[in-house]
Formats: structure tokens, sequence, C-alpha cells
């Protein structure tokens, strides 16, 4: 492991709405235990490498990753991908445009799945709000 590069993901996780830690901690925490090491490798590659680069802000990112992650229909990660999209600037409209967008390119299905996700991350979303004002 890279300290420097492992602290520089770790920051961008936590930029990315999860100040204390906790959430990117349980979310590694459940990579190490399906891949022992895996969740070096994200924190390192991804965030360290990738979402800590010049030329996009974390919004930019999170739309392409957004897009990308519909088109392919990974659902646990589009989840994922919508909460830090809302939490970098992202409002459910724009989310919704996006899904909309890769009808064009990845089809009706792709589109249709990933607006149903996105209900669904909207509705969490919402309640976690909703028990925060209480």
């Amino acid at each position: 492991m890279e300290p420097e590069k492992y602290q520089k993901g770790m920051k961008v996780l936590r930029t990315m709405g999860d100040p204390d830690g906790k959430m990117v901690a349980e979310s590694l925490k459940t990579i190490e235990e399906l891949a022992p090491g895996l969740s070096v490798s994200v924190v390192e590659f991804c965030y360290g490498d990738i979402y800590s680069r010049d030329g996009l802000d974390l919004k930019s990112r999170e739309i392409a990753s957004i897009s990308a992650l519909a088109v392919v229909g990974s659902k646990p990660q589009l989840m994922d991908h919508i909460f830090t999209g809302m939490v970098t600037g992202l409002t459910k409209r724009e989310i919704q445009e996006i899904l909309v967008q890769i009808t064009v390119f990845a089809g009706f299905p792709a589109a249709l799945n990933a607006l149903q996700t996105a209900r669904e991350a909207f509705e969490l979303w919402d309640a976690n709000a909703a028990g925060k004002q209480e």
C-alpha cells in the first residue's frame, strides 16, 4: 500500500459526502471481506489516481460515473453514485436527464432499469433527509 496515494483517495472519498468516514469504512470492510486487498486498490486507483485528477470537478465525474454504471447495469454501484452525485450537487432532475440521455446510446432497457434504481435511490435519500430532521 502506498500511504500517500491511499490518503489522497480517502480524502476524495470524504469530500464526496462521508466526512467522518463511517460509510466508506463500512464499504471498504465489505470489499475486503469479499476480496482481501481489493479495497486498497479501490481507494488508491479509483479515488487516489482517477477521481483526484485535474480537469473535471467531482460533479462532472459523477455524471460520467452514473452514465457508465447505468449502461453496464451495475445497480449497487449506480445507487452509490447517484447518492454521491447528489452530494456533489446534482439534482434529481439532472440525474433523471442523464439517464434519459443514455437511451440514445444504450437503449431503453438500460435507461429504464437505471431510472428504477434512481427512484429507489431518491426514496432512500429523502427518507435519510427526513430522519436527519427529526
